[in-house]
């Protein structure tokens, strides 16, 4: 059978989101909303959009409730692989423990979750199970992940 291909084109002339696939099965590939989607649908920069997003500058207030009520029609989330190319370090804290079983770990688990969500910091958790190549594993991708 032969494939069919259909273009659809979004709110936005830039950007397209096309659906192919054959006759028995349909493929879709969803395109994430950018932040240049959510300033031109809130008819700011993108600068302007990153800073009320990003909180690192004051904006005014109807100028903020704007932004984020674009970005939440248009159902944007932050790309954490964009921010950590851009930053160069990610906002994880990891931790490497030997078993999660041993009673001791849930506790300390628990204590450093708490602390990385006051520090607005991700937690990525290890468990080796007393394997050295886990270990290794493990710390790999600490490594790949910039922890």
């Amino acid at each position: 059978m032969t494939s069919l291909r259909v273009l659809y084109w979004s709110g936005f002339a830039s950007r397209k989101r096309l659906h192919s696939g054959g006759m028995r099965r349909q493929r879709s590939r969803v395109m994430s909303v950018l932040m240049s989607d959510v300033a031109r649908k809130s008819g700011v920069s993108i600068t302007t959009v990153s800073h009320v997003l990003n909180e690192t500058r004051p904006v005014a207030e109807k100028t903020r409730e704007r932004v984020l009520r674009a970005a939440a029609e248009l159902n944007y989330y932050k790309n954490t692989s964009a921010r950590l190319l851009v930053r160069g370090r990610s906002d994880l804290l990891g931790l490497i423990i030997s078993d999660v079983e041993n009673p001791f770990y849930p506790e300390l688990i628990k204590s450093f979750e708490r602390a990385c969500a006051t520090e607005r910091m991700e937690v990525l958790l290890c468990a080796t199970n007393y394997d050295r190549g886990q270990a290794a594993n493990a710390l790999r991708r600490m490594l790949e992940n910039r922890v």
